[in-house]
C-alpha cells in the first residue's frame, strides 16, 4: 500500500493500536516498532473521533506533517497516513511564488500607468497656465493697440476686400463725420 500512494519523499503510513503503540510503519524501520504514540495530538484527537485529520510534528521523525487517520472497523487499530507539509504544498508555494511575481508586474504596470497621468495631468496643467498667461498678455496688448490707435492724430481706417470697415479709429470719425 505504501509503494502505491504518492506520498513524497517524508510520507509515511503506520499501522497503530489504540493503546498508541506503532504496530508497524513504512517507511520501515527498526527503531519505529513499538514506539509509543499515547500523549500524542492524534491519539488525543482519536480518543474523541474515530476518523479525522490534523497537522502536527512527527513524534518519530521530528517532520511537520499533514495526517489523515481512520478506525480499522472491527479492531482496536488505526491507519494513519502522513505527507510532510513541504511536499503536499509544494503546488501551492509555486503558484503562490507565481501570483506573488504576476501582482508584482501588474502593480509596476499600474504604477507605471499613474505615474504617466500624473505627468500628462502636470503637462495639461503647464500648457493651460501658459494660454492664460498668452491671452492676458494679447488682451493687454490689443487694449495697448487700441488705446493708440483711438489717441493718434492721423486718421486710420482699415478695409476688407468687400470695402466693409474693419477698424477706423476716433481721427478718421472726425474727419469724415
Amino acid at each position: 500500500f505504501y509503494d502505491s500512494a504518492d506520498l513524497g519523499g517524508d510520507g509515511t503510513v503506520a499501522l497503530v493500536g489504540a493503546d498508541g503503540m506503532i504496530r508497524a510503519r513504512a517507511p520501515a524501520d527498526q527503531r519505529t516498532l513499538g514506539h509509543s504514540l499515547v500523549n500524542t495530538p492524534i491519539m488525543r484527537l482519536f480518543a474523541q473521533w474515530p476518523n479525522g485529520s490534523l497537522t502536527a510534528v512527527s513524534a518519530v521523525d521530528g517532520i511537520r506533517r499533514i495526517y489523515s487517520y481512520r478506525a480499522v472497523e472491527g479492531y482496536p487499530l488505526l491507519v494513519v497516513v502522513g505527507m510532510s507539509e513541504r511536499h503536499a504544498l509544494v503546488e501551492w508555494e509555486y503558484g503562490q511564488r507565481t501570483r506573488l511575481v504576476m501582482a508584482c508586474v501588474v502593480t509596476g504596470v499600474l504604477l507605471i500607468v499613474v505615474i504617466s497621468i500624473v505627468l500628462y495631468q502636470a503637462r495639461l496643467h503647464r500648457t493651460r497656465e501658459a494660454l492664460r498667461h498668452s491671452e492676458a498678455r494679447h488682451a493687454q496688448k490689443s487694449h495697448l493697440l487700441e488705446v493708440t490707435l483711438q489717441n493718434m492724430d492721423q486718421g486710420i481706417i482699415k478695409m476688407d476686400a468687400e470695402q466693409t470697415v474693419e477698424v477706423v479709429n476716433r481721427r478718421m470719425a472726425e474727419l469724415y463725420d
